[in-house]
């Protein structure tokens, strides 16, 4: 997980401006106003100290955007990677001889869940599950219950 503490981020559109202010929730960073409100700003300052909050400049200097990390930076732009995903399926159907191939990808409530179908021309089928398990937080006492002894945590 990316710490967004002390860093300023541009984005370039609305689903940008949302996936962001939605990390930054989860990291536990208090919104000026309501999310959808913010979602139309390009900008973001994340304050880190006493309290954290998401500060969204509408008026930003030059100097300001330059010194600022992109989104696609930190994450990937989602259409770049969704085509090396699909220049890749489209490589191995040519080097393995089949003609069609289905890829699927499901969020669940604990994981998320792939499955790809492949098919040739004589009818030959290729099936592959997969299941990728969601990060999930632990409470210091449930750690402890696991290991069966005490934990202290230092910095």
């Amino acid at each position: 997980m990316i710490d967004f503490t002390n860093k300023c981020i541009v984005t370039e559109n609305n689903v940008e401006s949302e996936q962001l202010l939605k990390k930054a929730i989860a990291q536990g960073f208090n919104l000026p106003k309501g999310q959808k409100a913010m979602e139309s700003h390009r900008y973001f300052h994340f304050i880190g100290s006493p309290y954290k909050h998401v500060v969204a400049l509408v008026p930003v200097c030059t100097s300001d955007l330059n010194n600022a990390i992109r989104y696609s930076e930190i994450f990937g732009n989602e259409l770049e990677e969704l085509k090396k995903i699909t220049d890749s399926a489209a490589r191995w159907c040519r080097a393995y001889g089949y003609e069609h191939l289905n890829v699927y990808a499901n969020e669940e409530l604990e994981s998320y869940t792939g499955k790809a179908i492949a098919k040739t021309t004589d009818n030959i089928i290729q099936r592959v599950d997969v299941e990728i398990k969601k990060p999930r937080k632990l409470t210091v006492s449930e750690l402890e219950a696991y290991l069966g002894y005490p934990i202290e945590i230092v910095s």
